[in-house]
This record gives C-alpha cells, sequence and structure tokens, in this order.
C-alpha cells in the first residue's frame, strides 16, 4: 500500500515538474516590446548648441531568447497626458518646476511607426532636433505612447516614454552641471575681498553662456536671475563681451578703461597642461547691487571634457 502511495507521489511531483518547464519555457521563448528608457521612463541625448539640427532617436526593443521570424509594426502617439502625470508624480503642485513639452519649432518627427525587423532586437525611430533658443533652465520632454501593434506582446508597464532633449555649447551643459572654480576680487571703495567658490555656467547659444555676477546666488530663483544674471558673449578669438541678462546694472572694464587690469582681460582661452586642459575664463567688470557699485575681477576654471578640448 505504501509504494502504491509513494507511485502516486512521484507522478504528481514529475507532472507539476513538466507543468513548470512548460511555464518557464514558454516565458523563456515568449516575445515581448518595450520602450528602451530607465527607471523612470526617461530617454534622451544631449545636443549641441554648435549645431544648427542634431539626430536622436527612440527605441523599441524586443525580448525573447530566439529570433522573431516576422517584422513587427508599433504605431506610436505624442501624449501630453503622459507628461503631465509625470510632473504631478515627480512634483506634485510645485509648478514652477515642472518639465515642459519640446516645442513643436525644436523638433521633427518624420514617422511615429517603428518597425523591428524579423530576427532583430531594436526597432529605432529617427528624431531631428533643433536646439536653438532652447532655455538651460528648462526640463523638455517629447512624450509618447504606443497606441498600436500588429503581433507579439507589448509590455504594460514600458509601453510610453521621455524622451529628453538636453542643450550644451562648447563651454557649459545645461540643469547647472558645469561648474567652475571661482577666484574672485570684489571690490567696494578701497575695501577689496577675496572669495574663492565654484560658479555654474549655462549655456546659451552656439557662443553664449549665462552666469551670475561675483558670488550673487542663482539657486533656481528666477528673480534673483533677473536681477543679477549677466550673459557672456565668447568671441573666436577668445575675446569676451559681458551683457545684462536682464536688469543688472553692467559695465564691463575694457583696456584703456579706468582701473584696468591686465591680467583680468576679458578673454577666454583653453589652459592646457600635460594632463588636462582646461576652460578659462577672465573676467573684470563693475556691477550695481542696491546703491553700491562692485568692482569685479574674476577667473573661472574647469576642466574640460576629453571630447570638448
Amino acid at each position: 500500500m505504501k509504494t502504491k502511495y509513494i507511485f502516486l507521489a512521484l507522478a504528481a511531483l514529475a507532472l507539476a515538474s513538466c507543468n513548470d518547464y512548460d511555464v518557464i519555457n514558454k516565458e523563456q521563448y515568449k516575445h515581448v516590446f518595450a520602450f528602451i528608457s530607465d527607471a523612470d521612463h526617461i530617454n534622451g541625448k544631449v545636443f549641441s548648441l554648435d549645431s544648427l539640427n542634431e539626430q536622436g532617436y527612440f527605441s523599441i526593443s524586443m525580448g525573447g531568447s530566439t529570433a522573431t521570424d516576422k517584422d513587427l509594426t508599433v504605431n506610436l502617439v505624442e501624449d501630453p497626458e503622459v507628461l503631465s502625470k509625470y510632473n504631478l508624480a515627480t512634483y506634485e503642485y510645485k509648478t514652477s518646476k515642472y518639465a515642459h513639452q519640446l516645442p513643436a519649432a525644436n523638433y521633427e518627427i518624420s514617422s511615429l511607426k517603428c518597425v523591428v525587423k524579423a530576427g532583430d532586437s531594436r526597432g529605432v525611430v529617427p528624431v531631428t532636433i533643433y536646439p536653438e533658443g532652447l532655455s538651460p533652465d528648462s526640463t523638455y520632454f517629447i512624450p509618447l505612447r504606443i497606441e498600436s501593434y500588429d503581433d507579439y506582446e507589448v509590455n504594460p508597464k514600458r509601453n510610453y516614454l521621455l524622451y529628453k532633449v538636453t542643450i550644451k555649447n562648447r563651454w557649459a551643459s545645461a540643469n547647472g552641471a558645469s561648474v567652475y572654480n571661482m577666484m574672485t576680487l570684489r571690490t567696494e571703495g578701497t575695501v577689496t575681498l577675496r572669495m574663492p567658490g565654484t560658479k555654474a555656467i549655462y549655456p546659451v547659444s552656439s557662443t553664449t553662456v549665462r552666469t551670475m555676477a561675483a558670488n550673487e546666488d542663482f539657486g533656481g530663483d528666477l528673480s534673483k536671475l533677473e536681477k543679477f544674471g549677466i550673459y557672456i558673449d565668447i568671441a573666436e578669438d577668445g575675446q569676451l563681451t559681458l551683457r545684462p541678462y536682464r536688469d543688472i546694472e553692467l559695465v564691463q572694464v575694457n583696456k584703456g578703461d579706468e582701473g584696468y587690469d591686465a591680467d583680468y582681460p576679458n578673454k577666454y582661452f583653453l589652459d592646457s597642461t600635460e594632463y588636462s586642459s582646461y576652460h578659462t575664463f577672465l573676467l573684470h567688470y563693475k556691477y550695481k547691487s542696491g546703491s553700491t557699485w562692485y568692482d569685479v575681477k574674476e577667473e573661472l576654471r574647469m576642466q574640460a571634457p576629453e571630447n570638448n578640448q
């Protein structure tokens, strides 16, 4: 009798193992596709302001341990609701921090149809980005969603994408990522303060960056930027022109002006050593804060990325 029960138990175990194997086998060979993105459904690229337009792409990835035997066609759609949900989940009701949908004038998608060829694991959709005019203070996305497809199975948790567009130029990247070491001499009357520290520089165009006067803090506060922001235009020979971002009273001190210092000639140069190269700005200007005028001599210096030297 015991032998009978042992036999039945072994048979049940074998049947269960066979069923498990069938499930695993089906899961292993199942072809499921999805957008390629990070955990927050974001993918994208940093686009150079040195180019009038630059190519990017977003991708569909096909999963499964075997190659597909027929093409997959996926129809995509731009969906602002994807961005709205992201902003609400990320920033709640702090609307000043919300990401923006990339303006229509700044990109072109020739087709929202993605084809993953038989035997391939990925299909791409090209997008042309026109970066000029984008703000370094804003986050831009193209929100996309899979609308329909003709075969296989979509991963329901990866069926939408936020394609992120970030700008850069030779001297800086957006979102405050380019932090320069700062050595500032700020003079009020006869009193000079030495102010070491760091300062963020932001890309504006192919020949222009933006920063703050002396040690005035931006901190994401638009009112402070409007009050103390400075544009720096960089000529091909490295000569600099300083001008107000908006409200600041600003005077550039050039050769021949009273108080001119040849060590701060309003020049940019790439300072190369045996091991590294450094973006270097030497600035001399005066600006007004309240009723007080300050004379500022400033060196800004940051190691240049290898592909940017």
